[in-house]
């Protein structure tokens, strides 16, 4: 279990996943797996092409490689923005005030700079709130 729901393998509905109750943070986690999913598939794609013996072969899938991530990117990018103008209207009172400015942010301005400081702040505070769940079950321990 990730970020208080289940992902089922992937799924290409966040809807779909088990025990999701809607809102912000289970349908940004489900992005976030998904952009780790493809960050592992690009770097499986570059181990293959290490193993392509001729030269303009492995140049070539390395190419397609590199515009199929960059397509990912950009379907990325595009779902966040899509994200953002979803809740940037709604109160969104269990994120703190900096996600919310930052959600906000990225939906008035609509540029790639505003949706990687998103993600960026985003990122950073469930990194903060795993520490503090981790920190509280390690004093429960004692």
């Amino acid at each position: 279990m990730i970020g208080g729901f289940q992902p089922v393998a992937f799924q290409t509905n966040y809807q779909q996943i088990s025990g999701s109750s809607g809102g912000f943070w289970p349908e940004y986690e489900y992005r976030r797996l998904l952009r780790a999913k493809r960050r592992r598939e690009i770097e499986e794609a570059e181990e293959e092409a290490k193993r392509i013996a001729d030269e303009v072969t492995r140049q070539i899938y390395l190419l397609e490689r590199k515009q199929e991530a960059e397509e990912l990117e950009r379907q990325d990018f595009a779902r966040l923005q899509a994200l953002a103008d979803k809740y940037a209207g709604k109160a969104l009172q269990e994120l703190p005030k900096q996600s919310r400015v930052a959600i906000l942010n990225a939906q008035d301005a609509r540029t790639r700079n505003s949706l990687e400081q998103m993600r960026r702040v985003i990122e950073r505070q469930m990194e903060e709130e795993e520490m503090a769940v981790i920190m509280m079950l390690l004093s429960l321990d004692d």
